[in-house]
């Protein structure tokens, strides 16, 4: 058993006392500085979140959709001549230059004792002397550093040093590297969401351990009644490349496995185009909460195939529901899953799922519902509450400004 599974275990079987015994939120005047909202997922959970816990107002970037906070976000963008761009700010080019002018003033932060950041565009925000700063860290920039292997796996020939998009591209990566180091003091804890995105805090980013956090997302565990059985596969997911759902309709074409995808995004067309073609695959688009919870209820299992993923909050989800979950041996997923007990490991191989998805349909897994329910508890959102709670207090009381001066 690796630290990271023991860490769990001890999380798992200390969740109930965190819920209970959860300390009374700190008397803060906090706000939330969220990235952006480009769509309704983890990191947009995790901001609004926080605003709830700590009573707080919400900064963001961008917003590209009203709905998909449920608070009522000061918009950056909004107050800017560059407002003019907002179509371009689905460029991350476009969108990371403007944050970098943007967020290290931001007005709307100046008036707040304690600064609760959401993603990695607010960490340019340039602190008050007395303000105390308390990042919660998704992932570090991860083209930059991490998966900056997948787009440059070889060295620059000729042909390459003659494309002024590659080359654009490869400087802004070695910007990147260096300016993201730079300003990494001026956040007094940073929050990590999993062990696997506090080793890419200090390997890439030089924050050390004393600094470090690591407080899971919270995952509304109870809204869901975890139900045995089921007799469809689900692919649940943003539908970006690095999810890799043509993998996920590799593995079930020509077979009796039924596939239904649910998610938007840029591979969108390829699940369209599955489902017409291929008649055990259906494609429901993007679904609001109450249908996601009934598909996730009523699944065989989960199809998760994303590439390194920081945490993972799907995969809880599909535990919460009762619902076992196929996924790759990588990222935080490797260490949320016990092989054979609440799902199966699997390379991200169309073979390698397919009989995975037969191992599933003809043994299933050794936990039951409950017990897939009981391990998801320890990511609920009681505990996330706690877990916060108690890490801004720390922060607070850790810079507090001591003077001591003699009376005459």
């Amino acid at each position: 058993m690796t630290a990271t599974e023991e860490q769990l275990d001890e999380r798992d079987s200390a969740v109930d006392v965190a819920a209970v015994d959860a300390p009374p939120a700190p008397d803060v005047d906090a706000v939330v500085a969220h990235e952006h909202y480009p769509a309704r997922g983890g990191g947009e959970v995790v901001a609004d979140t926080l605003a709830d816990v700590f009573d707080a107002p919400v900064v963001t970037g961008w917003l590209a959709d009203a709905d998909y906070s449920t608070h009522d976000p000061t918009e950056l963008l909004a107050d800017s001549p560059a407002n003019v761009l907002r179509s371009l700010f689905g460029n991350p080019l476009v969108r990371d230059l403007f944050y970098m002018f943007a967020w290290e003033s931001a007005p709307p932060l100046r008036d707040h004792d304690v600064i609760l950041q959401s993603g990695n565009a607010p960490t340019w925000y340039v602190p008050d002397t007395e303000q105390t700063i308390v990042k919660y860290v998704h992932s570090p920039p991860r083209n930059p550093f991490d998966l900056f292997w997948r787009e440059t796996a070889e060295t620059a020939g000729w042909r390459q040093l003659l494309q002024p998009g590659y080359v654009a591209d490869r400087l802004y990566k070695k910007a990147a590297r260096q300016l993201w180091k730079n300003r990494t003091d001026a956040v007094d804890v940073w929050v990590c969401n999993s062990e696997v995105v506090a080793k890419r805090t200090r390997k890439y980013l030089g924050v050390p351990d004393e600094k470090i956090r690591v407080v899971y997302p919270p995952v509304a565990v109870d809204d869901y009644e975890p139900r045995d059985g089921g007799d469809y596969l689900l692919f649940l997911s943003r539908l970006a490349p690095s999810k890799h759902v043509g993998t996920a309709i590799e593995a079930v074409r020509g077979t009796d496995h039924e596939l239904v995808i649910a998610g938007d995004g840029a591979e969108r067309e390829v699940a369209e185009q599955a489902a017409a073609t291929e008649p055990n695959i259906t494609y429901r688009g993007y679904v609001p909460d109450d249908e996601k919870r009934e598909l996730l209820q009523g699944a065989r299992g989960l199809v998760f195939l994303a590439e390194q993923e920081d945490f993972g909050m799907v995969p809880v989800e599909a535990m919460a529901a009762g619902t076992p979950v196929i996924g790759v041996a990588e990222g935080f997923t490797k260490y949320q899953l016990r092989g054979g007990g609440n799902g199966l490991l699997v390379e991200r191989e169309a073979d390698d799922v397919r009989a995975a998805a037969d191992r599933l349909r003809d043994d299933g897994v050794a936990w039951d519902a409950a017990e897939l329910h009981a391990f998801a508890a320890q990511f609920s959102e009681p505990r996330f509450a706690a877990e916060m709670q108690a890490v801004v207090q720390e922060a607070v009381n850790a810079t507090k400004l001591e003077v001591q001066l003699r009376d005459p």
